[in-house]
């Protein structure tokens, strides 16, 4: 698991050239090919080359570590070009052991590896055979400093290693046991930027196969509605390519110690208001960190009818608090329908992120407008 000489590594699930077109013809007619050099007695860390041939010029394909015959595969993906004249070379370091994107551990020397192009009318694959004998190289691992005895919204520095370099990964905090950070309990961060929508975004690894993170542990941490109560269950801090579960390092909670919060907000002034005054706001009880969607809505709506309003997106600080002024409009919305502050009551609601408690997800301050 090495930096690739002629290809690059993403971290998401890229498109292995098919669309709705019809195929881009065949260079020459052939059938394309991979043949991967060596291919039977490798060792965790070989140099190893893949030439292939009868592709279509000047088309990006991906390729796939995969257990042969099976879907798993890595979910990290190589980008390769052909040239123009449908040929293609990847130089790159054989990997005796991976993780598939369902989570499941790969090890080559038990079963039977290759790589593989998905392909129309069936995949295209280069056999890779290990020796099974050989000792494997160093595995994606995880540390957590400190890691026992934690507190509710407590920084913790996060050093992954041994992940290939140029790849994007990301972390999560999950109950015991995880496979895939999106399918199991785990409260992932940065979420948006490991959709498979977004490959390539996420976290960079570096040259070194590391990657360090400054991250924020919650005790008692929602995601997607599925409580990980970590005071109460085992929990791990892990890191993740496209969901999938590389490595993972347990963490404790002190069970004695308050959960963060609560949140609260307050608006000077709150009253005597006209549209296109401007308030300041203040928040405490946040997260570190924390991103709040600070919006004006009719006292009534909710975090999901309270849509299409004014609003802006805040940061709580290191202490977990908010701060910053606001300006007040006549008009908000519930469901994308205007009301008038004027004639309704309207607040300002912070809209907190899911892995808060359900409970906690809003927290709102009166705004009232001069009638």
């Amino acid at each position: 698991m090495r930096a690739l000489l002629v290809a690059v590594l993403l971290g998401g699930v890229l498109a292995a050239c098919t669309s709705d077109e019809p195929p881009t013809p065949l260079a020459d007619g052939a059938a394309p090919s991979l043949v991967a050099t060596p291919a039977t007695g490798l060792v965790d860390g070989d140099d190893l080359r893949v030439d292939g041939s009868g592709w279509p010029p000047d088309v990006t394909l991906a390729m796939a570590r995969c257990e042969t015959g099976t879907a798993r595969c890595a979910p990290d993906r190589l980008r390769v070009t052909t040239d123009a004249t449908g040929a293609l070379r990847v130089d790159l370091a054989a990997a005796t052991a991976f993780v598939s994107g369902q989570g499941d551990p790969v090890d080559c020397r038990v079963v039977a590896c290759e790589l593989r192009v998905e392909w129309d009318p069936a995949p295209v694959a280069a056999p890779l055979g290990f020796d099974p004998e050989a000792p494997l190289g160093p595995q994606p691992a995880l540390a957590v400093r400190p890691s026992a005895g934690l507190v509710d919204g407590q920084r913790v520095a996060v050093r992954a290693e041994h992940l290939d370099p140029a790849a994007h990964v990301g972390f999560a905090l999950c109950a015991a046991g995880a496979r895939s950070a999106f399918d199991d309990r785990c409260h992932v961060y940065d979420a948006g930027l490991l959709e498979e929508e977004h490959a390539g975004e996420g976290r960079p690894v570096g040259d070194d196969g590391a990657v360090v993170a400054d991250l924020v542990v919650y005790a008692d941490a929602y995601a997607y509605d599925r409580r990980v109560d970590c005071r109460a269950e085992a929990c791990e801090l892990v890191v993740t390519s496209v969901g999938a579960v590389l490595a993972r390092a347990p963490v404790t909670f002190d069970r004695r110690a308050a959960l963060r919060g609560p949140a609260r907000l307050a608006v000077s002034p709150a009253t005597g208001l006209a549209a296109g005054d401007t308030v300041e706001v203040r928040g405490s009880g946040f997260y570190a960190g924390e991103p709040v969607l600070v919006e004006q809505c009719a006292a009534d709506s909710t975090a999901e009818t309270c849509v299409a309003g004014p609003s802006e997106r805040w940061t709580a600080d290191d202490e977990g608090r908010l701060s910053g002024t606001f300006t007040v409009r006549r008009r908000a919305a519930t469901d994308h329908q205007a009301v008038d502050c004027l004639a309704v009551d309207c607040v300002l609601r912070a809209d907190r992120s899911a892995f808060v408690p359900a409970a906690s997800r809003s927290v709102e301050a009166p705004v009232v407008l001069e009638r």
